[in-house]
């Protein structure tokens, strides 16, 4: 048995890490500039996936890099308001901003491939909806486990998994999928090890970069999980995990770097528990590993509401995107004046930015944005039958609140008018 006695200096970064992050009363972005999607000189996102056209050999195909300047003049069209929603909500999807033209995504759970039914989601735009699929109420095959897929140390066979996945992705409008698990498996017990490839760091990174080549060919979103030192299955939510930086990054952090440097895997959920005293999703080695070291390119998602383990904007400072769920006020307290807040956190605003940067330059390179052009548009309509549903369920309040004080007064008025009627007889007696 292994105890750890808690010292001042822990207890300390444990309540730091449970507080809100300081504000440095910096400069915030710009907001809402050239918002109108009919405005001269307004972009829609599927502009910046544009080739770079300062590059004067076409055969390099190159995109136009992260650090463009078009995508100042695209963050600065979306207002507070969007760029708030967008980072609030991410329960298996990003959110859908009509103002850019980008489309809400549909991403799913799955580190050992999808399992949704086809036809699944509100917004579902897959090939099965599109062509009306007679079998779009069942689910796609079975795969083996990742431990089998391990097995095989076949590389080549595992590109041509990747894209079998990624083909059911298409066909069951899947943007992204919340895999693949490449923890690394500690014990024969774990929870998980059936989401996770071997116990063999470099060989669970391999295989796992050969399946993220073979999805990337259909445009699919890769949320590498859970990142990382995610050991147990049970009690894992907000386990105190501790390990030294060469243990972490010869046998914890290897598969993920494998799999984010040679398979090219753009996102990672992050896992739920502690390092020492402080989140996974607020370390900061999401920042300073997977993009610095690593190049990581796209976001990251916290693992099945993460961030209220602590202040989930003190994950937005160490690099954690979005949450694998819903925070609608979170962002009330950094707002700027305009939106009634302080004005004193444009530090945390500037790292919201960066946050919707990453979430959009990935979803652009994705499959979401089949289909667009720079006249696209999204256009938000309600159906007739969500109206007759709203409509309904008011009338539905009404009627049960309206039966519910007639029941009160037929249980307790009879009574009360018994007593008030004895009350006037005696009176009359007397």
């Amino acid at each position: 048995q292994v105890k750890v006695t808690v010292t001042d200096e822990m207890s300390s970064a444990y309540d730091g890490y449970l507080s809100d992050p300081a504000g440095d009363g910096s400069e915030y972005p710009a907001y809402g500039v050239n918002n109108d999607p009919e405005a001269e000189g307004h972009l829609n996102l599927i502009d910046l996936r544009a080739y770079d056209d300062e590059d004067d050999d076409p055969t390099n195909n190159e995109w136009i890099p992260y650090d463009h300047e078009l995508w100042d003049t695209l963050l600065n069209q979306l207002t507070w308001q969007e760029t708030v929603d967008l980072l609030s909500h991410g329960y298996r999807m990003t959110y859908g901003i009509a103002s850019i033209a980008k489309p809400q995504t549909i991403d799913h759970n799955g580190a050992c491939g999808p399992i949704q039914p086809y036809g699944s989601g509100v917004n579902n735009n897959g090939f099965a909806k599109k062509y009306n699929d007679p079998d779009m109420s069942l689910r796609p095959s079975l795969y083996p486990c990742n431990g089998i897929a391990a097995a095989t140390f076949n590389k080549e066979l595992m590109e041509y998994y990747g894209k079998q996945w990624g083909e059911d992705c298409l066909w069951g409008g899947l943007s992204g999928l919340y895999g693949m698990g490449i923890n690394t498996h500690r014990s024969p017990y774990g929870g998980r090890n059936f989401e996770y490839y071997s116990e063999d760091p470099v060989l669970a990174g391999q295989i796992a970069a050969e399946m993220c080549k073979g999805m990337r060919t259909r445009g699919v979103l890769i949320y590498l999980k859970h990142c990382f030192l995610n050991d147990q299955e049970s009690y894992r939510y907000g386990g105190f995990v501790w390990a030294n930086e060469q243990t972490c990054r010869e046998i914890y952090l290897k598969p993920f770097q494998i799999a984010i440097e040679d398979g090219g895997a753009q996102n990672i959920m992050s896992a739920f528990p502690l390092f020492g005293m402080d989140w996974s999703g607020s370390q900061g080695f999401i920042n300073d590993v997977l993009r610095a070291e690593f190049g990581m390119s796209g976001f990251a998602v916290s693992d099945w509401k993460g961030g209220v383990q602590g202040n989930w904007l003190r994950g937005v400072m160490g690099g954690n995107d979005l949450p694998d769920g819903t925070h609608s006020t979170v962002f009330d307290d950094v707002a700027p004046t305009s939106e009634g807040g302080t004005g004193e956190y444009g530090n945390v605003a500037q790292e919201m930015r960066e946050c919707a940067h990453r979430i959009l330059y990935a979803v652009v390179h994705s499959n979401a944005m089949n289909g667009f052009t720079s006249d696209s548009r999204i256009i938000r309509l309600t159906p007739w039958w969500q109206t007759t549903v709203d409509v309904a369920r008011v009338v539905a309040i009404v009627l049960f609140t309206s039966s519910m004080i007639l029941l009160a007064v037929g249980v307790f008025w009879e009574p009360i008018a018994g007593m008030i009627s004895e009350k006037k007889s005696k009176g009359a007696k007397k």
